[in-house]
């Protein structure tokens, strides 16, 4: 059976709307606008290689507008596909996990570099993968998840600064280069979804006490929440996704 990925890119614009009252009330009162916001909807239906058992991560570079596919092959082997926003070209790399190692995702790490997220015998790992998709760097970090190997347990990865943030379960952690790592605090705030915004910042999406809004990292903190005025309380995440049909 063939894999699909399907690529939906929402995009919301805040218009002004029409004022309301016809000629003759304008002479007498005000009118009224109301902004409200637009949606714009692509869609992308892209036939994966047959060997793709399923498809973990998916990430794009702003920048260089690369797309990231990242999962295990049905061999059991877990494979990196980059590729241009139009899927005309590609290039690949393969990441081999140590015994007992849980691979947790993939995400971009700067120019040229990707970034897979592992746990191992408590410890979050991160290997930096080169431009020619060899491992550069091993990151180790000693913090305790408790994932065990059937949880089919996935996390997030962005860089941030001099280091990373990483979102596994309800919990978003800050990873340094040399392995310090600290829990962000959010504020009392429960975690819906967390994106890179293409300038090594990370940006959150959160719910603080049925406020939806989203705030950016500051190191292990987090700025001011910005109320998503439209989106109200049935947010659940912001995120893309990958779906086999």
């Amino acid at each position: 059976m063939k894999k699909i990925v399907s690529i939906v890119i929402a995009a919301a614009v805040c218009m002004g709307a029409v004022s309301c009252g016809n000629k003759k009330q304008n002479k007498q009162k005000d009118s009224t606008s109301v902004s409200a916001p637009i949606y714009r909807y692509n869609a992308a239906y892209v036939e994966m290689a047959d060997e793709f058992d399923r498809i973990l991560s998916l990430d794009m570079d702003s920048k260089s507008k690369q797309i990231l596919l990242f999962g295990q092959l049905e061999s059991g082997e877990w494979s990196g596909i980059i590729t241009d926003s139009a899927f005309s070209d590609s290039d690949g790399f393969s990441f081999s996990p140590d015994e007992n190692e849980i691979v947790l995702g993939a995400g971009f790490a700067g120019t040229g570099k990707k970034a897979v997220l592992s746990y191992k015998e408590g410890s979050a790992v991160i290997h930096i993968i080169s431009a020619d998709g060899t491992e550069e760097k091993r990151i180790d970090c000693d913090v305790d998840l408790n994932i065990s190997p059937d949880e089919n347990a996935t996390g997030e990865i962005y860089p941030c600064g001099e280091g990373f943030v990483v979102r596994i379960r309800e919990m978003a952690l800050f990873i340094g280069s040399g392995g310090e790592s600290e829990e962000i605090n959010t504020k009392s705030s429960d975690i819906y979804g967390i994106f890179g915004d293409g300038d090594s910042g990370v940006t959150l999406l959160l719910n603080n006490g049925g406020t939806v809004g989203t705030a950016s990292v500051n190191g292990t903190n987090i700025g001011s929440l910005q109320k998503c005025e439209y989106i109200g309380s049935s947010a659940v995440a912001m995120c893309c996704g990958t779906g086999r049909f």
